[in-house]
Parts: structure tokens; C-alpha cells; sequence
């Protein structure tokens, strides 16, 4: 489980550096295993439903205050730990792993169900806004979600 886990933060890590500098594009020496994809998604914007595998999930993202976030929620089907990661306009990173003491997971119920969700902040001026999002899944797999760029994403109203 911990050789699973490290794999993951690896990926997560490689390909989040690649969102920073790429605003939003992973870079083509991605590995070739993980299923990644840019999806173009407003931030303050919360979700409708989105599904990975069996795996359904929600997201936010954007700036408020003098910080930028990133929230994933999982509902039954996930394999958790899921890692989520927020980027700012200058470049900064924040990642969490559901793990760490700094970023617990947190629990609630709406209208899809129990889940479960944990969030990435990061302390930025005034002038900087979110770039975008990463979500990683267990099996390497990231989502990226980007203002501009990326494909059309659709899912599903609870």
C-alpha cells in the first residue's frame, strides 16, 4: 500500500510540475500507463457528479481571499487516497493526499450520496488567481481541470 501510495505522489508531482509550466497541458513525457486528461471546468464553479471507472466524484476550485483551493469529494466506489493539487497564476503548488496531518479527509452526505473530501490551499497575493487542478486516482490516473483549455465535461446532477 505505501510502494501505491509514493507511486501515486510520484505522478502527481511529475505531472502537476507539468501543469504549472504548461498551464493546464500535460507534458507529452507523461507516463504512458496513466490515463490523463484536460478537462475545461470554471472555477467557483462546484460540479455536477463526474465518473472515473467506477469511481464517482465532484470538485472545486478557484481563489477565495488571499488563497486558491482545490476540493475533490469521492463517493462508495472510490479507492481512496485520492490526491488533489491546486496551481496559482505565479506558479505555485499545493498537493494533498488525504493523508498528511496538514490535510485530513473530511465527511458529508448531499443529494449523490456519503462522501468523502479533502482539499489543497495555498496562500497567494492579491493579484493571483487558481491556474487549474489536478485530481489523482490509485491507479496513476490524473483529471486536470482548466478555465480555458481542455475538453468539454459533462456529469451527472444528483
Amino acid at each position: 500500500m505505501i510502494v501505491v501510495v509514493r507511486h501515486i505522489l510520484r505522478v502527481l508531482i511529475a505531472l502537476t510540475s507539468a501543469m504549472v509550466l504548461t498551464a493546464g497541458l500535460p507534458s507529452s513525457s507523461a507516463s504512458a500507463a496513466a490515463d490523463v486528461r484536460t478537462f475545461k471546468f470554471p472555477p467557483l464553479t462546484r460540479s455536477p457528479q463526474f465518473l472515473y471507472g467506477g469511481c464517482p466524484y465532484k470538485i472545486l476550485y478557484g481563489k477565495f481571499g488571499n488563497a486558491v483551493f482545490a476540493q475533490v469529494a469521492v463517493y462508495s466506489g472510490c479507492s481512496a487516497p485520492m490526491n488533489v493539487a491546486i496551481s496559482s497564476t505565479a506558479g505555485g503548488l499545493a498537493k494533498c493526499d488525504g493523508q498528511s496531518s496538514h490535510c485530513p479527509v473530511r465527511g458529508g452526505q448531499d443529494g449523490c450520496g456519503t462522501y468523502l473530501w479533502w482539499q489543497a490551499t495555498l496562500e497567494v497575493t492579491q493579484a493571483e488567481q487558481a491556474r487549474n487542478m489536478a485530481v489523482a486516482f490509485p491507479d496513476g490516473s490524473v483529471r486536470y481541470f482548466h478555465p480555458t483549455q481542455g475538453d468539454p465535461v459533462s456529469g451527472r446532477n444528483c
